[in-house]
């Protein structure tokens, strides 16, 4: 048995983990007490072959576990939210155009009324921001305009952070050279970008799409060849 990964709810009831202890090498979502009762797989209880869960986050309140899986349909990884203790398991996404959508990267992030995930819904490989409350509710497409190359070329969006109403993101061949990635925040009240990294003496910045974000999003760490 293997456990892929854990957290503990924030009023500290429930450990709820990632394992494949019902069956070797399918890996589910479960809860349990801290004194290890009450376990139980709170995924679907029978998924398609080949499906797992693949990361999850549990809300503030400590009610709720969202989760990315590919449980209903192997290799198109959904948004689910479903009880803490197991029950009312729903799908997140709304009805879509693209029957082969993926959570890019199976990463969201998650405030105490809202959910924020980069996904390409509406036409293959083209992946695009969206966010929508906690029970499904308030659906919206929140990326910023893709002026060229980058909407031409397909290229865009890696990494994401959400911070308050801004949206901090990684993306390559936006404004700049197309295989340069920079790093934006976009506000999404006032729909208005700005790029945080800058080109050195109008030459080439070849920055790594592996930044961080602090858990405040109040910093970013990252590295390249800036100078």
């Amino acid at each position: 048995m293997l456990v892929k990964e854990m957290k503990i709810s924030p009023d500290g009831s429930k450990i709820v983990y990632i394992s494949d202890e019902s069956a070797g090498g399918v890996y589910q979502l479960y809860s349990v007490n801290p004194n290890g009762t009450g376990r139980v797989k709170i995924s679907h209880a029978s998924p398609v072959a080949g499906g797992d869960v693949h990361s999850f986050k549990i809300t503030d309140d400590s009610s709720k576990v969202i989760f990315v899986a590919d449980t209903v349909s192997d290799g198109n990884n959904h948004l689910y939210v479903v009880d803490i203790g197991g029950g009312n398991l729903n799908p997140l996404l709304p009805a879509h155009p693209n029957p082969y959508s993926n959570i890019y990267n199976n990463e969201f992030s998650l405030n105490s009324t809202n959910v924020f995930f980069n996904a390409d819904l509406n036409d293959d490989d083209k992946y695009e921001y969206f966010t929508m409350g906690l029970d499904g509710s308030g659906f919206a497409n929140t990326t910023p305009p893709m002026p060229p190359p980058a909407e031409e070329l397909g290229t865009g969006f890696d990494q994401f952070a959400i911070g308050g109403d801004y949206i901090y993101f990684t993306a390559r061949g936006y404004d700049s050279y197309i295989n340069d990635f920079h790093i934006y925040s976009y506000n999404s009240l006032t729909q208005t970008r700005v790029r945080l990294t800058e080109d050195i003496n109008l030459a080439s910045v070849n920055l790594s799409p592996d930044v961080e974000y602090s858990p405040e999003s109040n910093r970013i760490f990252m590295y390249g060849d800036l100078f």
